[in-house]
């Protein structure tokens, strides 16, 4: 809450989002304008929850790969705190080789339907939405086939259960998906 929180704080005062264009609610600025902020924040208490993966790894993500359509239903909400977000990437069978990605998502009508699990995913448990790493075709070398999926964390059939690790932290989680229905445009 606290992450969310400092997050509106900054989208309030007008900081959130400075290299993000402004058809994203962002404020359109330089990378020189982005150093200059973070370095008079530097003596602030900011959302670094928030920061990684959500505004670093996600929002570049989704700003570079995603649609105009996606960008739009989702950089507003990361920028504003409305939504944090998670990377589900490694499994339980194959780690952090994404080459062995078994979770699959299948094409059915007009929709995709996900099955499989993540593991080692972090904070996962206080998230909204995460990207999804999915084998959408069985039929091409390993290294390929793959799809980056936007997922709902409360969609139905989704599952997130924290780690306990050997010091009683619960910073990792393991995801399982059953029969989740997702739209096209995910």
């Amino acid at each position: 809450d606290r992450q969310r929180e400092l997050q509106r704080m900054l989208w309030d005062g007008g900081f959130a989002g400075v290299c993000v264009p402004r058809d994203y609610g962002g404020l359109g600025l330089s990378y020189e304008h982005q150093q200059a902020f973070t370095e008079a924040s530097l003596p602030y208490e900011l959302p670094f929850y928030l920061g990684t993966p959500t505004l670093s790894i996600i929002l570049a993500t989704l700003l570079d790969f995603g649609t105009h359509e996606q960008k739009v239903a989702h950089v507003p909400g990361i920028l504003r705190g409305d939504t944090i977000w998670v990377q589900f990437l490694s499994e339980p069978s194959g780690g952090s080789d994404l080459a062995a990605c078994l979770t699959r998502a299948e094409r059915r009508d007009d929709t995709w339907l996900l099955n499989g699990a993540k593991i080692w995913s972090s904070g996962a448990e206080a998230c909204d939405f995460a990207l999804c790493l999915v084998r959408t075709n069985w039929d091409v070398p390993k290294h390929r086939g793959l799809s980056m999926f936007i997922l709902d964390l409360r969609a139905p059939g989704v599952t997130i259960e924290p780690i306990t690790q050997v010091n009683g932290n619960h910073t990792f989680c393991q995801e399982y998906f059953d029969d989740v229905v997702l739209p096209l445009d995910a």
